[in-house]
């Protein structure tokens, strides 16, 4: 419209057919396109969702959805395997091609006449000199390069290195290639009582588990608040009991945390207690009486940061994949932005403070000097420091997921109190500033950036669990009685009822798979349309029959899952195959370096 005084352009000169522009470019010198990251990821972009008035073309067909190829049943299949042709050996082993043409050695030049990859020249950075130019004469120049675009920057003068192909450095391990290959090994973590007596403690299922990659270690957090620091070697094998790695369960806790502001809060408000790790350093908690999310040095249990923000309780906590960002939401029904080690502009009333060593572990104590000094730390210190303020829902937030990679935030709550019954689903609402949401909307996407709602989804009760496939940029919600699936766009791609509730929804680092608590079992099930893999039963891995799911975990590398049960064991999830393929392969690159 910018070309067109407003206005769209003719509807022959409109993207209307794959093919036939795929025709054009081929056949035509004076036709030239790219294929943008949005033909890769967004089905979306090939569909006319907004119903705009787009013109007929003199053949008399109305131009609204793009014509697709014949072997492509839908936008999203399109997409899909469009991605996949990019994705494939083919064009990794030709990528350096392109990439001379583009950036490199056959960009200008004698090179570049023969690949026949010339342009225009007013497209050539340095081509001419703007500031020698007359006032008429440079508007049209700018005009140009401003509306039919430049070649790039020249980066590279010599012919780009051919990429390696994938089996030269190791097959590509997947936990779950074969999900029947999966086996399950249980440690039981529950501790005889102290005195010497011999006798068992009660049960302490855990609430969270979390690896430590650097410091080779398993982090656990049981109902009474015990922390454990377990030693863990994911690739060390062990003889007795034979399992393809190493883990030493700790004799003792290191710390023992409590969830409210004092001893008499405790049992109130361990119900909304929710961790995170950030940094691979701090444990972020929430659940505290006094609103605040607390950031403790997981080696040194003594150090703790206080960060206040919210009016009621925190009820969940996300870390972005690098560790330096997270989002919590409350039962005050607002979600907060927060940079872990304080940024240039905060919110005001957003403070942080360090707490006494005693105070930490126990929960109480007052609040000491700024977050200054690292204290001996080994690292920064942290300064949790509030940046934006997400308000809209109606109820206390339930669950959220913060993603950085697609710059949004997923927040899912529970319905407005005394709301009435919700009405028919519909296709969601969608809004670009501040918004209050209807007491039965339930689940919100906002964009980080700037801190805007962007849309809801037609989930219509309470969420229980949200997640973010960032590979395949797939939304994904849980309530008590379904799982959903939905388009960056919010467009619904797949729904299924589990016949067991989920508590919490961990996607691949592919996207292409999602690992699901499902009552007290683990769940595979296939994000595009949420069909069912495997599931793997906690009681077959050593728990008692019938004990619920409590947490679970998923590493990083997705080598290894992790699940904790009522009865307080620990299953650990393993492929045997998957740590004899990474060990050959980082064999293999050390052979190549």
């Amino acid at each position: 419209k910018a070309l067109q005084s407003g206005r769209f352009d003719h509807a022959d000169r409109l993207f209307h057919s794959l093919g036939q522009t795929y025709h054009s470019c081929t056949h035509s010198s004076s036709d030239v396109k790219e294929l943008i990251p949005e033909l890769f990821c967004l089905p979306d972009v090939l569909l006319n969702r907004n119903g705009l008035s787009l013109g007929t073309r003199q053949d008399g067909q109305a131009v609204d959805d793009v014509r697709l190829p014949p072997w492509a049943s839908d936008a999203v299949d399109f997409v899909a395997k469009h991605r996949a042709a990019l994705e494939c050996d083919h064009v990794s082993e030709r990528l350096h091609q392109w990439v001379d043409l583009i950036f490199g050695a056959k960009q200008q030049g004698q090179a570049a006449q023969e690949a026949h990859n010339v342009f225009f020249y007013l497209t050539y950075e340095g081509a001419v000199s703007l500031d020698t130019l007359g006032p008429q004469q440079r508007e049209a120049v700018e005009a140009q390069i401003l509306f039919f675009g430049q070649t790039p920057t020249q980066l590279l003068s010599r012919p780009h290195p051919r990429r390696r192909r994938r089996e030269a450095s190791g097959p590509q391990p997947q936990m779950f290639s074969r999900p029947d290959a999966v086996r399950p090994y249980a440690w039981p973590l529950r501790r005889l009582a102290g005195g010497g007596s011999g006798r068992p403690e009660a049960a302490d299922p855990l609430e969270f588990i979390a690896v430590l990659p650097l410091e080779d270690r398993l982090l656990t957090i049981s109902a009474s608040g015990r922390l454990c620091l377990h030693k863990w070697f994911p690739l060390k094998p062990r003889s007795s009991p034979s399992c393809p790695f190493t883990f030493d369960p700790a004799t003792a806790p290191i710390a023992t945390l409590r969830a409210g502001a004092s001893a008499d809060d405790d049992a109130r408000f361990r119900p909304a207690r929710s961790y995170a790790v950030a940094d691979g350093r701090w444990l972020l908690s929430g659940g505290h009486a006094d609103c605040s999310v607390r950031c403790m040095l997981v080696l040194k249990p003594e150090v703790v940061v206080l960060g206040r923000h919210h009016a009621d309780t925190v009820t969940a906590i996300h870390v972005t994949a690098d560790g330096l960002s997270f989002a919590t939401g409350s039962a005050d029904t607002t979600a907060v932005l927060w940079a872990l080690y304080g940024a240039g502009s905060s919110l005001p009333g957003g403070r942080a403070s360090v707490v006494a060593a005693g105070a930490a572990a126990g929960g109480g104590g007052g609040t000491g000097g700024s977050s200054g000094g690292a204290g001996g730390t080994g690292g920064r210190m942290a300064c949790p420091t509030p940046l934006r303020v997400l308000s809209g829902h109606r109820g206390p937030l339930q669950c959220l997921c913060l993603s950085t990679e697609l710059g949004l935030l997923l927040t899912g709550a529970a319905p407005a109190r005394g709301a009435p019954p919700a009405a028919s689903p519909d296709a969601g609402r969608e809004e670009a500033a501040s918004v209050t949401l209807g007491p039965h909307e339930c689940v919100a996407v906002w964009a980080v950036p700037n801190g805007r709602f962007v849309r809801s989804l037609p989930v219509h009760e309470r969420a229980v669990a949200v997640a973010v496939a960032h590979a395949s940029q797939r939304l994904l919600v849980a309530t008590q009685r379904s799982v959903h699936v939905f388009s960056v766009s919010g467009r619904p791609l797949a729904v299924v009822s589990p016949d067991r509730g989920v508590g919490r929804i961990v996607p691949t680092i592919d996207g292409e798979l999602a690992l699901l608590s499902e009552g007290s079992a683990l769940a595979v099930r296939r994000i595009s349309d949420l069909q069912l893999l495997h599931r793997y039963d906690l009681e077959a891995g050593g728990a008692a029959s019938g004990a619920p799911l409590r947490a679970f975990s998923l590493s990083a590398e997705n080598h290894h899952a992790f699940a904790g049960t009522a009865d307080g064991g620990l299953t650990i999830y393993a492929n045997p195959v998957v740590g004899i393929q990474v060990l050959e392969r980082l064999a293999s690159e050390l052979l190549n370096l």
